[in-house]
């Protein structure tokens, strides 16, 4: 066999087993994909819904890791899991089935029919997503009372910060990615949104703190009692019931006694 034909096989054999090695590595990820896809076609409603509790548990985690906490806060991030599990999921599940079957399901990657997508997913749905993920993650705290202050100072920081990652990535989620793969796709990204989300919704926020302290000592003011003038003094030991003391004069070397108007109280016999 020539020199050039013995290079090239052996060229074959080492790709041919490069290619059987990668195959047998990535064995197990194909198997696992070919089940996912599986149980999304069989139950596509509870598969998203472990998708989502998996990626916030992970982004909440990542988050917490981030912040370098002492002590891992599990009912945090299992707030989180709930909030992922119970209504992210089925609400983009909903949501994007919806968009899909009435705008332009004829042609679904279309200009006009991404754009009109990506309008309402980011000017109707994104708004109203944030306002009921605070309100979750408020009642699942005990905190129902805190709602309104906590949507009013975190609404348009989280929207602003949304609008830097979202409409590039939903861009790419109407025009490549089917339907049935978007809440998958979204999880992955939602690994990172997850670290920003979980750490604006448990910040404090500044303006909320002053105005808890200031409503904390306007109360404290209210509650004070008012300071009384001598002429207002003198009326109110005036007053029938009350019995002003008086002191009596003695001679030196005994003790002051005092007598009241009610009773009276006799000094102690001095010794001649």
């Amino acid at each position: 066999m020539p020199c050039s034909q013995l290079k090239l096989y052996r060229l074959l054999q080492q790709l041919t087993s490069f290619s059987r090695a990668r195959y047998y590595v990535y064995k197990p990820q194909r198997k696992a994909w070919t089940a996912y896809d599986d149980s999304l076609t069989q139950a596509p409603v509870l598969t998203k819904c472990f998708t989502s509790l998996i990626g916030f548990t992970f982004g909440d985690t990542f988050a917490q890791w981030s912040d370098r906490a002492r002590k891992h806060d599990l009912l945090r991030t299992a707030r989180f899991a709930a909030y992922g599990f119970c209504v992210h999921a089925t609400s983009c599940h909903l949501i994007y089935n919806l968009l899909d079957q009435s705008i332009s399901p004829e042609a679904p990657t279309s200009a006009r029919a991404v754009m009109t997508k990506l309008f309402f997913d980011q000017c109707i749905f994104a708004p109203i997503s944030i306002m009921i993920f605070y309100a979750v993650l408020k009642t699942l705290e005990g905190r129902p009372k805190h709602i309104r202050a906590t949507v009013r100072d975190k609404l348009w920081p989280t929207l602003k910060t949304s609008y830097v990652i979202w409409p590039i990535a939903n861009l790419i989620n109407f025009l490549f990615i089917p339907s049935r793969l978007r809440v998958l796709y979204l999880n992955v990204l939602q690994m990172a949104w997850n670290v920003v989300l979980c750490r604006i919704a448990s910040a404090e926020k500044p303006a909320l703190e002053k105005r808890r302290s200031s409503d904390l000592g306007s109360k404290s003011r209210t509650q004070r009692p008012k300071k009384q003038t001598l002429s207002q003094y003198l009326q109110s030991m005036r007053k029938p019931g009350r019995h002003k003391a008086e002191i009596l004069p003695l001679n030196a070397g005994s003790r002051p006694a005092t007598i009241s108007h009610s009773k009276a109280i006799t000094p102690p016999m001095q010794a001649v």
